[in-house]
């Protein structure tokens, strides 16, 4: 069965062949210039050598993972687009080091890198497990920097060498997204992927040692297996979600909640005839599996006082101490007080900061992206009224967790800099509805650029007719 919606179907003119943009000629030497400036670009031997190595098997990996696409098209665009993104990173990365240093734009970086190597200290005897892990899921990403050090010792940059290439493989899951959502519109899905591989905010937390990148990949492959199970009705798929869902768990323990649970709902009501009643059914199955993870006493601090009361302590934690803390007069605690702070909460987790309350370089330097994210907002909203009017079931799964993932964030968040870093990860969620918005938009466009040109070549046309006189 057919979702794509007719408009965009009659806009785009079916298939068709959508040339490749000439600048991915050039992604096999960006990304041999990036990776040789990324090794230059570090100063300790350690570093070098894990970058060199890293980068080199990243680069393999993504030409396996083009050749394995079994639409020759798809791979001959995923290819290119995929080094040209790990070469701009790999070129971000190096300037990054040789300038300011990563920890000017993340300074929780070093705390991770102490983690990891509390943990290597543990598993070598040489003292016990951080007191941070003790208890907790969320493990996979200090494992990762203590793998790392394990590997190549001290070497600081490793981690974000792999951040760089998870960040690039997001390409396939959000190109198949929209592949099973839109089937038979390729720009669509060629345009969400370039959105997702070359914003900026999405560059930025890609070269650092921080956990958005695994995070963000891991959201992609969920909302991906997903659509496709909701679409395909292939238990496989179901079963492999859960794999990427479970990995959550280890890196964000939340976040296995906050997307578990609308993918499931999105995947019911894409599915029903009674959106409202798959809602209810898809709530009560995982808050069913959130109590068989609490009898087991899986999850640790994952469901630990899921109250108001909660969110009101996490949000005050994140405000304390912040330059650019916001809604300290607010108390969530109480429904009334968390519907009061809820608009607020959303419209700085979704738009701050804002252009006319910059201050400090930090925030400068943000000013370019703000401005673009405020241009794509439109198109995106416009293309979620595409989805609601044409076919809103095929997007369900996307939509559900934007929206949750959205709200969940907007009432936590209490700064300007965590509510602008943790929006990176809903932005390939919201970078669905922006690729049919700008195809869409540009479709109307390119239509009316055709009727205008149609109309003065026949007004031409009818001149040289008036001023060859009548045929003798």
């Amino acid at each position: 069965m057919n979702h794509a919606p007719q408009e965009l179907r009659v806009r785009n003119g079916g298939r068709g062949r959508a040339g490749l943009p000439a600048v991915l000629t050039l992604a096999p030497l960006v990304a041999v210039v990036g990776l040789a400036a990324a090794a230059l670009g570090v100063s300790d031997p350690n570093s070098r050598f894990a970058v060199t190595l890293l980068g080199g098997v990243g680069i393999m990996i993504s030409l396996v993972l083009a050749k394995l696409q079994t639409d020759r098209s798809v791979g001959q665009f995923l290819l290119p687009v995929m080094l040209l993104a790990a070469g701009v990173r790999l070129l971000l990365f190096a300037l990054i080091h040789q300038t300011v240093g990563p920890y000017v734009f993340a300074p929780d970086q070093g705390s991770f890198e102490l983690l990891g190597q509390g943990l290597l200290d543990s598993w070598q005897g040489r003292g016990p497990v951080p007191s941070k892990l003790r208890g907790s899921l969320q493990v996979g990403f200090p494992t990762m920097n203590a793998v790392a050090f394990l590997i190549f010792g001290p070497a600081k940059a490793a981690v974000a060498v792999v951040n760089i290439f998870l960040m690039t493989w997001c390409a396939i899951p959000v190109y198949y997204t929209l592949a099973s959502i839109v089937p038979n519109q390729p720009r669509i899905a060629r345009t969400a992927v370039w959105l997702t591989l070359f914003f900026p905010s999405l560059l930025l937390w890609s070269v650092l040692n921080v956990r958005e990148a695994p995070a963000i990949f891991l959201i992609s492959l969920v909302v991906m297996l997903a659509v496709r199970f909701q679409r395909r009705r292939k238990v496989w798929d179901l079963v492999m979600a859960f794999v990427p869902l479970a990995l959550l768990a280890v890196f964000r323990e939340y976040l296995t909640v906050i997307v578990g649970i609308p993918a499931v709902a999105g995947i019911a009501m894409g599915n029903s005839r009674r959106p409202l009643r798959a809602l209810a059914m898809g709530v009560v199955l995982m808050s069913v599996l959130v109590v068989a993870l609490q009898m087991t006493g899986a999850g640790g601090s994952l469901f630990e006082e899921p109250s108001l009361q909660r969110v009101e302590y996490l949000r005050q934690d994140l405000a304390f101490g912040a330059g650019s803390a916001y809604g300290e007069n607010f108390d969530v605690s109480s429904p009334v007080g968390a519907l009061l702070f809820l608009p607020v909460g959303l419209v700085y987790f979704l738009f701050a900061p804002f252009p006319w309350s910059i201050s400090g370089a930090l925030q400068t330097f943000t000013l370019p992206e703000v401005l673009l994210w405020y241009l794509l907002v439109p198109a995106g909203i416009w293309g979620a009224i595409l989805a609601l009017r044409h076919d809103a079931r095929s997007y369900t799964v996307p939509a559900a967790i934007l929206m949750v993932t959205t709200v969940a964030y907007a009432m936590v968040e209490g700064n300007v800099g965590t509510a602008y870093r943790h929006r990176a990860q809903i932005m390939p969620l919201a970078f669905v509805f922006c690729a049919v918005g700008i195809q869409d938009m540009y479709a109307i466009w390119r239509l009316r650029r055709e009727a205008r040109l149609s109309v003065r070549q026949r007004v031409a046309a009818r001149s040289n007719v008036r001023l060859q006189g009548p045929a003798r």
